[in-house]
C-alpha cells in the first residue's frame, strides 16, 4: 500500500511557464546561463484569476512498506470526466 499525504500545494500557471507568461514558456530555451527571477502579487485579481485553470504541484510524503520519502506530483484534470462532473476543457469542479 502507498499513502500519500499533501503538505500544501502551488498553481504551476503562474511563474513556472506552463501557460499564460509573457516571458517565458515551459521548456523554452533562452540561451546559456540564462537565468531569471520573477515575483507576483497572490492577491492581484489578474493573477487570481489564472490559478483556476492551472496544473497544480503538490508536495508529498509519501510511505510504501515503511520508507518515507518526500516530493511533488502534479496534476491537471482537462476535457471530460463524468464522475467529477467535467463536460469539457474549461468546465470547473460543481
Amino acid at each position: 500500500m502507498v499513502d500519500v499525504q499533501t503538505l500544501g500545494s502551488v498553481s504551476l500557471t503562474v511563474g513556472a511557464g506552463y501557460g499564460g507568461d509573457p516571458e517565458w514558456q515551459h521548456g523554452q530555451w533562452k540561451g546559456r546561463d540564462w537565468t531569471s527571477a520573477s515575483e507576483y502579487d497572490l492577491t492581484d485579481p489578474g493573477i487570481v484569476g489564472r490559478l483556476p485553470y492551472s496544473t497544480v504541484g503538490h508536495i508529498a510524503r509519501v510511505t510504501c512498506e515503511g520508507s518515507v520519502g518526500h516530493g511533488m506530483f502534479e496534476h491537471a484534470v482537462m476535457g471530460r470526466h463524468d464522475p467529477s462532473g467535467f463536460k469539457g476543457w474549461l468546465d470547473m469542479a460543481p
